[in-house]
């Protein structure tokens, strides 16, 4: 039986093992099989006073979605209606956006998590809040 001698990055997220024999062994091409997701659209507006409808498009890479799938935003602004899975890759999210007077101030990016059985997904949503006709401008 053969020990590991080293392990070591090559260009190109190759990673390499040689073992004490000085046998080198490309064990992984690509290290880019890491989940991700984008959300689209990238900002959305919050209304002081009233629930707003928010719908997004979720698209995934490496990811497995399915209807085990679930959404969860932070803060937790928003009530979610089922996602509708349209491929592994690929969720649709319907649901209201809570008003400024019930959630408070929110910060000015809204955290999306995608669960699946096999991986958590992050994306981030920028948040705007509604001018308001009364407020001064600064």
């Amino acid at each position: 039986m053969l020990g590991i001698g080293s392990i070591e990055a090559g260009r190109n997220n190759e990673i390499y093992i040689t073992d004490v024999m000085n046998h080198r062994i490309q064990v992984f091409e690509d290290t880019g099989l890491i989940p991700s997701i984008s959300v689209t659209p990238r900002a959305i507006m919050q209304s002081r006073w009233m629930p707003l409808p928010l719908f997004m498009n979720i698209r995934g890479t490496n990811t497995h979605f399915s209807g085990a799938s679930g959404i969860a935003f932070s803060p937790p602004s928003v009530i979610t209606f089922p996602l509708v899975v349209i491929n592994e890759q690929t969720l649709l999210c319907m649901g209201l956006l809570m008003p400024a007077w019930l959630t408070g101030p929110l910060s000015e990016e809204l955290e999306v998590k995608v669960t699946t059985g096999l991986e958590n997904v992050t994306g981030s949503i920028e948040l705007h809040i509604m001018p308001f006709m009364l407020e001064e401008d600064n």
